[in-house]
């Protein structure tokens, strides 16, 4: 790997888990500031369950109140929206890649043919911190949600590993 492209790849670690543990940091710092007032305009990935009409789809309400992995899936292209909004400065010439779309833990598929991300129905273009992004909050969420909140570093760290070692 050129020198170049190692330095960059560095840098691009370096944000994603600047990023990774801002957001982990503002959701929890958000969660304790707009418990007596949700509606607080900071939070651009906050929507008011009671802003939409979900009459036709109530297991859809279910599923985003269930627990904070189904809220982060509802606000897929919000937190997309809010991450570029927060990079478009910081890494500004941003290749735009093939993405995803909505990657996170429940997309990825383990079969005897391979593995890897599943149902490409929200693939999209964008820079390529988006998907690294996504699956990295979605893990820390999960290991939150299965009480081994220790384990989010490794499995992010792990993630990003196999995530290398698939370029070279």
């Amino acid at each position: 790997m050129s020198k170049f492209r190692k330095t960059r790849w560095q840098m691009i670690i370096a944000v994603c888990w600047i990023t990774f543990f801002a957001i982990q940091s503002a959701a929890g710092k958000d969660d304790a500031q707009t418990a007596d007032k949700p509606d607080v305009p900071e939070n651009r990935l906050y929507i008011d369950p009671q802003s939409r009409d979900f009459a036709a789809n109530p297991e859809l309400l279910d599923r985003i109140l269930k627990d904070p992995h189904g809220y982060f899936r509802f606000i897929n292209v919000l937190f997309s929206e809010e991450v570029c909004r927060r990079f478009s400065t910081k890494l500004p010439n941003s290749p735009s890649l093939n993405l995803h779309g909505d990657a996170h833990i429940e997309q990825y598929a383990i079969t005897d043919l391979g593995r890897g991300l599943t149902d490409f129905d929200d693939a999209s273009s964008g820079p390529g911190y988006l998907d690294l992004l996504r699956f990295g909050v979605s893990l820390n969420l999960t290991c939150q949600l299965n009480n081994y909140p220790d384990s989010a570093k490794i499995a992010f760290n792990e993630f990003l590993r196999g995530y290398r070692d698939a370029l070279k």
